[in-house]
């Protein structure tokens, strides 16, 4: 039987190991997750398990569901353990699993952006709209966008893509900076009708700086943003991945190279503020 405490907290009890499946509802499923098992494994063995596994387990039945704990769980049996703590939930809906998985995974060690892809990708296809998979994850609707990438691109833009318009990365940083479809669309119309790259490029920073402007001001404000050089020194690795990824994008090196640093300065909370 599960036990209580008198604040009504689920209490660890130590359950067979090899009565324990893993659920298909486990958020962490990419193999970089996984490297860091021999060094957990040999803390596990000189301090023993700090913090227990979470399982679903039905009444009368025989193994126990694990929903959160995945590495704790592989470093425990690879040394050897025939028990493991756990705490012992009822089972639950897909959906609460996967979001109780997806809450737990991102606040003990981050998950890989494959695996946030598809858990936001999976709730969306269930719950329909973007604020509801980030009222469902306790994140903030642009990080939910930021999971998706071009999925969270709206058909009408797709559309512009599909027909040579626009490219995919600007589609998706398009999507990123404009939660609302009607305005992120009215900006994919006004890039796509301008022939001159640097015109583009500066609609998309004007855009990302000052989210409250209206298409119009975005429009309006654009040629005058002045631009700086700065010049960033690249291994020789990293300067053909961005060459592999001009080439699939078909855009400049440079253009990629912006697009990429703009991101992590807004996510970062470094840029985009009026």
């Amino acid at each position: 039987m599960v036990r209580y405490d008198n604040t009504k907290q689920l209490i660890p009890k130590s359950i067979p190991i090899d009565k324990i499946v893993l659920s298909k509802n486990n958020v962490r499923k990419t193999l970089d997750d996984f490297l860091a098992i021999d060094e957990l494994a040999k803390s596990i063995k000189e301090n023993g398990l700090l913090q227990p596994v979470v399982v679903f387990h039905d009444e009368g039945q025989e193994t126990y569901e694990l929903i959160i704990g995945q590495r704790r769980y592989q470093a425990c049996k690879s040394i050897g353990l025939k028990t493991i703590p756990a705490i012992i939930r009822k089972p639950m809906n897909s959906i609460d699993a996967i979001a109780l998985s997806f809450i737990e995974n991102i606040h003990r060690k981050e998950l890989g952006y494959k695996d946030k892809t598809e858990v936001a990708l999976a709730l969306l296809n269930e719950l329909g709209t973007i604020q509801s998979v980030a009222d469902k994850l306790n994140v903030s609707d642009t990080a939910v966008r930021n999971y998706l990438g071009y999925n969270a691109v709206p058909d009408p833009i797709k559309k512009m893509v599909e027909e040579g318009k626009l490219s995919r990365i600007v589609a998706v940083r398009i999507a990123k900076n404009n939660p609302v479809t009607e305005k992120a669309v009215a900006i994919a119309e006004k890039i796509k009708e301008i022939p001159q790259r640097k015109l583009r490029k500066q609609i998309l920073q004007t855009n990302t700086a000052y989210p409250d402007y209206s298409v119009e001001q975005v429009v309006k404000e654009a040629p005058d943003i002045k631009f700086k050089r700065v010049t960033i020194d690249l291994t020789s690795a990293a300067a053909e991945a961005l060459k592999m990824a001009s080439v699939k994008y078909e855009m400049e090196p440079e253009e990629i190279a912006l697009n990429a640093l703009l991101d992590y300065l807004t996510n970062e909370g470094f840029y985009g503020k009026k």
